[in-house]
């Protein structure tokens, strides 16, 4: 019976040790930096209270509340972060700065965009500008504040389903592979 909880107790341990390597192997050891294909994630304590007080985002010097943007950003054309923290520092920022700012820079040639930039841009008609938009098969439930880095986007177009209503058509995009 020892023996048996023993032999459990070894395969748990051998369990969680692979997954520390696996996590090894995805790192250019040499560098000591992520891969590159890897995805941003802003993460942050899963208090109620800081979940609720976040930070405001400002990228290129443009404010973002939405931070599901960040999903389409590549860590690449990311130059720096800085999270501003003083009353000082903040005071730019207005009110909505009042839980700290952390400010990305983006490379010179990324241009941060707003869906309503990127329809002008890819010449969607303003009638089909409040279409639903769907993103690598995800649909963005917050177009107002929506933002896209213009060297992502690989082409826009207005779809529509087997219906010919007006209703039954969406936005999709499609990005250019991270």
């Amino acid at each position: 019976m020892k023996q048996t909880y023993f032999i459990l107790l070894f395969f748990l341990f051998i369990g969680s040790a692979s997954a520390q390597i696996t996590d090894a192997l995805n790192r250019n050891l040499e560098e000591y930096k992520a891969i590159p294909d890897q995805k941003i994630r802003i993460c942050a304590p899963s208090r109620a209270g800081i979940i609720t007080n976040q930070p405001l985002y400002v990228v290129n010097k443009v404010a973002i509340k939405n931070t599901g943007a960040f999903e389409y950003l590549s860590p690449l054309d990311i130059v720096s972060i800085k999270v501003l923290k003083s009353e000082e520092e903040v005071k730019a920022y207005g009110p909505n700065a009042k839980n700290g700012v952390i400010e990305i820079t983006l490379n010179n040639n990324i241009e941060l965009l707003s869906l309503a930039e990127l329809f002008k841009n890819y010449k969607i008609k303003k009638k089909y500008r409040n279409l639903p938009v769907f993103i690598e098969g995800k649909k963005v439930t917050d177009t107002n504040d929506f933002y896209l880095a213009n060297n992502l986007v690989k082409a826009i177009e207005v779809i529509k389903t087997n219906n010919t209503l007006e209703k039954d058509r969406f936005i999709k995009i499609w990005l250019k592979p991270l």
